[in-house]
């Protein structure tokens, strides 16, 4: 039976970005802000939007007014997919993990802010689709999630999800990529110890007693992995309430963080950095140090980008609908700026 419901405002801000995101914080901090002076001098972050640019995108006109791309937007979407397993690109296509999160991280080079753009799991959208070669077969409607388990399950599968995401938002560039696991939640725990967190809902108060709604809980192990990761598939678009306790625990995350000392912050990039075959990205190092340069001088704007819309029950998978003309208002509001000529 399908059925339908306006879905509540998401304030989801995804459990693998805020992961990469404190850590560029943290480590901003260490550094300070003389030495950010020199590395400017040494570095400089470059862009690969030159193809984009062919693609039309550049001058728009909506409602009669026209816009310009905003050049200072530098973009990095963060793909946490559900797998514990090392990650390793294979000859075949398909059959890789899904994307639990999907989220685009923002910085604007103009006004020195950072901004969250979550985008839903279950969205409806259209993604290719490849054969067990990779020949691309084209693109046809289907939930966001599968964008990654469609390709290799490295940098054809980060792509794919990369493609979907910028055909979201009318085919505008996407700069760099991370991609994480679940594994990654282990070496966290591991530097921070229990994170305290207040649990928003009783999803999950049937396994865990202590996991009741306005209850303040230290979380670890097993018990912190299944408050991010775990939801009731048997129960209509349970992954609203999986999002309240993901940003929960971003709430104590930060807190936590806070007491974090320069040293740790450097242990835990080189844990970060050594343990590769659990994270996939296209950022170097120089474009990393600049980044870091960014996220200490920007101000970090807490309310996320949202796109709105409805929930449907499609042939039993909770499946996402949004707007056209919202995501094209979006899309401008976010990557545009009008021109004043």
């Amino acid at each position: 039976m399908s059925r339908r419901r306006r879905s509540r405002s998401q304030k989801k801000q995804m459990l693998f970005v805020a992961i990469v995101v404190i850590l560029l914080v943290i480590t901003g901090l260490f550094f300070g802000i003389t030495e950010w002076k020199k590395m400017k001098e040494r570095s400089s972050y470059t862009s690969s939007d030159s193809k984009d640019r062919e693609k039309g995108i550049y001058e728009i006109t909506y409602n009669g007014d026209k816009y310009s791309y905003n050049n200072d937007i530098l973009s990095i979407l963060f793909i946490g997919i559900d797998s514990s397993e090392k990650m390793e690109e294979t000859k075949e296509y398909g059959g890789q993990a899904i994307a639990d999160s999907i989220d685009l991280l923002l910085f604007d080079r103009g006004n020195k802010t950072i901004r969250l753009v979550p985008i839903n799991r279950d969205m409806q959208t259209e993604i290719h689709k490849f054969s067990l070669s990779g020949y691309d077969q084209g693109t046809y409607e289907t939930r966001i999630a599968y964008a990654y388990s469609y390709g290799n399950g490295g940098k054809a599968s980060a792509k794919n999800v990369i493609t979907a995401v910028s055909d979201i938002f009318g085919g505008v560039p996407i700069d760099n990529y991370i991609v994480t696991n679940l594994y990654t939640l282990n070496t966290m725990n591991e530097m921070f110890g229990d994170i305290e967190v207040t649990v928003p809902n009783d999803d999950l108060a049937a396994q865990y007693p202590d996991l009741t709604e306005g209850a303040t809980v230290q979380l670890s192990g097993q018990e912190l992995v299944d408050y991010l990761h775990v939801r009731d598939t048997g129960v209509d678009f349970s992954n609203q309430g999986r999002m309240e306790r993901q940003k929960s625990f971003i709430d104590g995350w930060g807190r936590q963080v806070k007491g974090m000392s320069a040293d740790d912050a450097v242990t835990l990039w080189n844990k970060l950095s050594a343990d590769h075959e659990f994270m996939q990205t296209n950022i170097t190092k120089n474009n990393f140090l600049k980044l870091m340069e960014y996220t200490h001088e920007y101000d970090y704007d807490n309310r996320p980008i949202e796109l709105s819309g409805e929930y449907q029950e499609i042939d039993g998978k909770d499946t996402f609908f949004t707007d056209s003309k919202e995501r094209e208002e979006k899309k401008i509001e976010i990557f545009y700026k009008k021109n004043n000529y």
